[in-house]
């Protein structure tokens, strides 16, 4: 599905990638008065998995879902139809919505780039968390060069405390899947290996 004005977005990242490279270089300057009332006149921020997964539903919501959901645990596996309502739409982008960078904060503490692969006709727009503690650690949006639409939408996290550790592998492909893989690790617990997919196409 189109996202709204994606050129305008893509030109945007572009923006990004130049203002994110000079970020430091042009920190000492920063510090005038006159200079942090320019910044606030034009704030620059990430991609926005939270605006773009309100522009996907607003688009799906009235029209009639069933998914196969196929939960996988610990290498034991089962299956349902589910109904594609409101309810679960929100419960699904929540996970993608917790890694959410688009909020000035993030600025500079991720390394970003775009690039293109001829091989599959297709744009990225790639983030890497630059330190480990960060819970947002990589993420690919895949556009199509022709037609400007999202392909898909991967994220990976991490969540580590003290004698526990839990990560998450994520994936969204527009009016095909969502899927989740998560892996917890903890020295009060046995080790979890969650796998879960809602697929529309099955």
């Amino acid at each position: 599905m189109r996202l709204n004005s994606l050129k305008t977005m893509r030109a945007k990242y572009l923006l990004i990638v130049v203002l994110s490279l000079s970020l430091f270089a042009c920190k000492e300057k920063q510090n005038s008065n006159s200079v942090k009332e320019e910044n606030k006149e034009e704030v620059q921020t990430y991609f926005s998995i939270t605006e773009y997964f309100v522009d996907q539903w607003n688009n799906r919501r009235g029209n009639p879902y069933t998914l196969l959901r196929i939960v996988t645990l610990n290498g034991k596996s089962d299956s349902a139809f589910v109904v594609m309502d409101s309810t679960l739409w929100f419960s699904l982008r929540a996970k993608f919505d917790a890694a959410d960078i688009s909020d000035p904060k993030f600025l500079g503490k991720y390394k970003d780039e775009i690039f293109n692969d001829e091989t599959t006709e297709t744009n990225h727009i790639y983030f890497e968390a630059k330190e480990p503690n960060l819970f947002m650690q990589k993420m690919d949006i895949s556009v199509d060069m022709f037609n400007d639409k999202v392909k898909s939408v991967y994220v990976e996290t991490r969540e580590d405390k003290e004698n526990y550790a839990h990560t998450q592998k994520l994936q969204y492909i527009p009016d095909r899947i969502f899927q989740f893989q998560e892996s917890e690790r903890s020295s009060d617990a046995p080790d979890k290996e969650l796998r879960i997919e809602y697929r529309f196409d099955y």
